[in-house]
């Protein structure tokens, strides 16, 4: 029971945050970021400055941030989409939720990528004494899997 009591103490004093500062409170701990509104800000700056974006209407886009006064990172964000920025302060589990959703988005990206490939490179049938052939076109077919792709989607 103490541990929940802590947990809604911290996000009353994030509100109470928010509100000092005059920048709304959001809460993201059961919310799903489309895939095209989290790959505005990369994975690796999301979560070393802790700043995910959640909502685009518009010109504007709504980030969440455990520090909405990184003026650096809202700099950069704003320079690379090209869009006016509103920051919105959160709590830390927030940020959490919607880090594992770059690695789930990320999962089926490479799941529909790599099936997609499988579906192209099909390895013909044999017959009963050609498995050495088998194995030759299993490893050919191997090669021939788009390494490229999965390096860009990476980056």
């Amino acid at each position: 029971m103490q541990v929940a009591d802590s947990q809604l103490k911290e996000e009353e004093l994030i509100r109470l945050q928010a509100y000092i500062l005059g920048i709304p409170f959001v809460n993201l701990e059961d919310e799903a970021v489309p895939k095209e509104i989290l790959s505005i800000i990369p994975e690796p700056i999301a979560r070393k400055h802790n700043v995910i974006a959640f909502k685009k209407s518009g010109k504007n886009l709504e980030v969440a941030m455990l520090n909405p006064n990184d003026l650096q990172t809202i700099g950069f964000i704003k320079k690379k989409a090209g869009l006016k920025i509103l920051p919105r302060l959160t709590s830390a589990e927030s940020i959490r939720n919607v880090l594992r959703q770059y690695q789930k988005s990320l999962q089926a990206e490479f799941g529909e990528l790599i099936e997609k490939e499988a579906k192209v490179i099909a390895v013909p049938e044999k017959e009963a004494g050609e498995q050495d052939l088998a194995k030759e076109d299993l490893e050919k077919a191997a090669q021939e899997l788009p390494i490229v792709k999965i390096v860009d989607t990476l980056l």
